[in-house]
């Protein structure tokens, strides 16, 4: 993910981004993103501005391909966020190239 990151969408964005997914193949990650790009390792960060917790890795994927929207799976709580919200609501366009 870390390489998915578009610094055009960030602009001097510094931050770290929080990723977990539960059930078979879900795992935990951190995404690193500066003006040079984004560095992603596997691991939960001591500190991130915002973190994403999915309910399955199948929601994680269908939220990625724009398969669906968050707002619904935010409120049946398969999809959580904290952290800074505003970034979080940013998020897509960091790693999408248009």
């Amino acid at each position: 993910l870390g390489l998915a990151y578009w610094p055009e969408g960030g602009g001097d964005l510094h931050a770290t981004l929080g990723f977990h997914a539960e059930g078979q193949g879900g795992g935990s990650w951190t995404v690193r993103a500066h003006p040079r790009g984004g560095h992603g390792k596997i691991g939960v960060p001591r500190t991130a501005d915002v973190s994403f917790r999915f309910g399955s890795t199948d929601l994680l994927c269908k939220l990625v391909t724009y398969q669906t929207q968050p707002w619904r799976h935010l409120l049946t709580r398969q999809l959580r966020v904290s952290g800074n919200l505003g970034l979080a609501r940013r998020i897509w366009r960091l790693f999408s190239p248009t």
